[in-house]
Order: C-alpha cells, then structure tokens, then sequence
C-alpha cells in the first residue's frame, strides 16, 4: 500500500502556521523556491529568506513538496508526499488512491534564455521529479520536485 498523500490545508494560513507547516514537512536538506513576478530564488530550506512578499513558493526534500500560494495576507497551501500527510492538511484523494513515478529532472543550462533572469543552482544539488498519478485513471495530477 503505497503511503502517498496529495493534502490541502482547510482554510487559507497565516504566515506564522505555514512556517509551521514548512518546517514540520520538509526536512532541514530541503530546498526552497520562491516565485515574484521578475525573480525566482532558489535557497536552502534554512535561509532565513522572508517569503511573505513573494506571491508564491515551494519547499521540497526526498519525500515531498510543499507549494503555497498568497491570497491577500493568506497563503493557500498543497502537500504532495511519498511518506504520509500532515495534522494540518486534509487528503484530497475523494476515495481515490495515488501511485508515483520516481524520474530524473535537469535544471535548463546556463545558457537557456526562455527566463529573463538566470536561475543559479548550486553546485552538487541533484534534482528529480516525482508523478502523481490518479490510479483509477492513470492521469498524471501532479509533477513534485525532489531532491536526490
């Protein structure tokens, strides 16, 4: 029986209780991406980056990734896990089950202009993806990053 989970919180959260939730998911390996309109930053989960002003994000380790996006001064908040939800979120499975599918991902090269600003990625940091695949349908829900 697979342990996979694809959870949301209830209600949008403030800033406090998805911290909260960041730092209970995604383990202290992880990474983060932040989204503004004319950047992405890609850090270390533990970088201390304000995120409140960016409009959206993810941070994702081995085993899942957690994306938020700001409403106003909320943040509606997802959780794709190969390990098991979280007290805060609900399953969105509606009966259904999940499989995953485990594939490798590269960052674009150095030399890639479809973004207008370059996107540094840290030297070692091995990146993968993660399937989510509806098992009654077999469509592909959701695409997670990962780490190696």
């Amino acid at each position: 029986m697979s342990n996979a989970f694809v959870g949301v919180t209830p209600n949008p959260v403030d800033k406090t209780t998805l911290q909260d939730i960041i730092n209970r998911c995604i383990d202290s390996n992880g990474w983060q991406f932040l989204r503004w309109p004319h950047q992405v930053k890609l850090s270390p989960v533990s970088d201390t980056t304000d995120f409140s002003a960016c409009q959206e994000g993810q941070a994702f380790d081995q085993d899942r990734e957690l994306r938020w996006k700001r409403q106003g001064q909320t943040y509606e908040v997802l959780l794709l896990s190969e390990s098991g939800g979280d007290k805060a979120l609900l399953s969105i499975n509606n009966g259904q089950s999940w499989e995953t599918k485990i594939l490798d991902a590269k960052p674009y090269q150095k030399t890639e202009t479809r973004f207008p600003r370059k996107i540094e990625m840290p030297d070692g940091l091995d990146l993968g993806q993660r399937y989510f695949i509806n098992a009654q349908t077999a469509c592909v829900q959701f695409i997670a990053l990962r780490v190696k």
